[in-house]
């Protein structure tokens, strides 16, 4: 009984070790990373201040749409009030009699002054019904750079003025935007919005 007693307190020296071991490299590997985020992100704030922001460029923003939700409305019209120059607004339904579609229509409408249209792409032959969407909006888009959400986004007016100008940097391929979800109603929609 002792010898067993002896063995399960080595056993569990031993996961210890291996616990502090693993986490301590952890802890380093973050450091490391928190370090060279900042190194980055002060580059790119050098890199934006010499920006002259009323030459930025032409943006293509592209939304999969699919049915009625809460609130679609002032979501669509919040990518149609942004503070930038030049952009345009390319939908997509599967179905020419979505609902949705007739939300972006009347948002379309209040809004003449910008580029925009309803691309009817049919039945998805893809499994992921928006990666088929915006592969299609992208096809038909004019801007470089493409701004991509889904129809449940609400921005405010600076969106595209702080999301464009990191993408002009040599080194940005691509970025994503950190985003927090909002109760739009309801218990279901509570849990959804603290689960993001």
């Amino acid at each position: 009984e002792i010898e067993i007693m002896h063995v399960f307190a080595i056993l569990l020296a031993v996961v210890a070790a291996i616990g502090t071991l693993s986490s301590t490299v952890f802890l380093a590997l973050a450091l490391i990373g928190a370090v060279r985020f900042h190194r980055i992100a002060r580059q790119q704030r050098v890199f934006e201040a010499t920006l002259d922001v009323t030459h930025l460029p032409f943006v293509s923003l592209l939304k999969p749409l699919h049915g009625l939700e809460p609130q679609l409305e002032e979501n669509l019209e919040s990518f149609f009030t942004q503070d930038y120059p030049q952009f345009e607004v390319l939908f997509a339904v599967d179905h020419a009699d979505d609902k949705a579609a007739e939300v972006a229509r009347r948002v379309m409408d209040r809004h003449p002054e910008r580029t925009s249209q309803i691309i009817v792409n049919g039945e998805p032959p893809w499994p992921n019904p928006p990666a088929y969407s915006f592969f299609c909006m992208a096809k038909l888009a004019k801007g470089e750079i493409l701004v991509t959400s889904d129809s449940d986004v609400i921005v405010d007016g600076n969106y595209l003025r702080q999301v464009v100008p990191p993408l002009l940097h040599k080194n940005t391929g691509m970025l994503t935007c950190l985003y927090r979800g909002l109760n739009t109603g309801g218990f279901w929609s509570l849990m959804d919005a603290i689960g993001m």
